[in-house]
């Protein structure tokens, strides 16, 4: 069953059906070695035999757990269901936006207690709060929030000088909040200006034009702000111009992937010295194994952060219907979602793409390690071109549409076991 049954683990099968069942284990914290287990599958209304099923389990030698990286997803809720979720799958980013911290009825004292909700369930949810982060989506000027109503009622226009004056102190008022009770720090805070700029930078009318106007902006309300954005379109002129502004770049990489976009593109966002993660957004057809290549495509452009999707648990409707948008006829085939939630039970169970996301991000972490064991060789005078050479093979193999990405996981198993 994709949740589990009130009266525990008992599946009901028609006769002569199959079914697939899904077992979850946490090897966490185990030594390293060969583990065997067995499932007992007991019937419970038939005079079948019992069946077993054995299972084997290695567990490397690499503790990936030293390896930190800030990972979010798109679109959070409030749901505390979530952030336990999150815990699972290695996401230990927030994502606000300006909405989360109101202005209270004197219209002067922004109200923290939205904002401070969703931090605290990450925190319950097991998060550690030295490795918490915090991302506000400012989405200048889209959101109605980017507008103020004053005092005498008037609506304050994006970049009004005195929008600005009010602006600046909501961001710094919320940046200081977040230190003075979290303890989290700018390392630990991103502000993203804008969702998916594009168009010519220098067209006023662009989202390219706004995004950039809002982080020069932002430098002036304070300088030690990280900012990001996630470009749609990567040419050249607006890749040149997004890394002058931005600290933190997360291009869509599904063009790259399919070869209709250059794959030189992706050499000028690695040369860039920014911090570079990626995304995309898939229709429902598309294969599971996508949501793991994306860290593979990463890996082998050189780009040091992760690969999001969507949401977890946002959907365009319902989850299980490919076409469904809330409405009949409906042609929606977008997959906005990566796990089951159910509202009655309180239960989320994560997909096959949830999962082979979570894979990819493995993947990354074993391959940022071996990365850090040659370092380290390396500074002792070693000579490690040849596994450098392997890694290189590897990545090229993998990130490719038919790459088998169980054996490249096997390969790169291979190679930190000999580091």
């Amino acid at each position: 069953p994709i949740f589990e049954q009130p009266i525990g683990s008992v599946l009901r099968i028609a006769p002569k059906s199959t079914a697939v069942v899904w077992v979850d284990a946490d090897f966490s914290g185990l030594a390293s070695g060969g583990y065997d287990a067995r499932l007992r599958f007991v019937p419970g209304y038939s005079n079948d035999a019992e069946k077993t099923l054995p299972v084997a389990v290695t567990v490397g030698k690499a503790d990936v757990s030293e390896i930190g990286m800030r990972v979010h997803y798109y679109h959070q809720d409030s749901n505390p269901v979530t952030a336990r979720l999150a815990k699972e799958y290695g996401i230990n980013v927030v994502v606000l936006n300006i909405a989360t911290f109101p202005l209270r009825a004197d219209g002067k004292t922004p109200d923290y207690t939205e904002m401070d909700g969703k931090v605290d369930a990450f925190l319950s949810a097991g998060i550690a709060r030295d490795e918490l982060g915090v991302r506000i989506d400012l989405q200048l000027p889209g959101y109605a929030d980017s507008g103020f109503t004053a005092e005498q009622k008037r609506r304050l226009r994006f970049m009004n000088p005195e929008w600005k004056t009010l602006y600046a102190e909501r961001i710094r008022g919320a940046v200081a909040h977040l230190k003075d009770k979290y303890g989290i720090g700018y390392d630990r805070i991103e502000l993203k200006v804008q969702d998916e700029p594009r168009g010519d930078p220098d067209d006023p009318k662009s989202k390219a034009y706004a995004a950039l106007k809002a982080a020069e902006y932002l430098r002036t309300v304070d300088p030690n702000l990280r900012l990001g954005c996630n470009p749609l379109e990567n040419r050249p002129k607006q890749i040149s111009r997004y890394v002058k502004s931005f600290d933190m770049l997360e291009p869509y990489i599904r063009g790259l992937m399919d070869g209709t976009e250059d794959g030189g593109m992706a050499e000028s966002y690695r040369m860039s010295g920014r911090e570079v993660s990626s995304y995309a957004i898939y229709v429902k057809q598309n294969t599971v194994r996508q949501y793991r290549r994306g860290f593979w495509s990463n890996m082998n452009y050189g780009f040091s952060g992760y690969f999001a999707v969507y949401g977890l648990i946002v959907a365009s409707g319902d989850p299980f219907n490919s076409y469904d948008y809330r409405s009949p006829g409906s042609n929606c085939r977008s997959d906005w979602n990566s796990a089951y939630f159910n509202g009655r039970t309180g239960q989320i169970t994560p997909s096959r793409r949830m999962e082979a996301w979570y894979q990819g991000l493995v993947d990354m972490k074993l391959f940022k390690w071996c990365c850090k064991r040659i370092a380290e060789r390396k500074n002792r005078g070693a000579d490690m071109t040849g596994v450098e050479s392997e890694l290189s093979a590897l990545l090229k193999a993998a990130d490719t549409p038919l790459g088998d990405l169980a054996l490249a996981r096997a390969k790169l198993m291979s190679i930190a076991e000999g580091l």
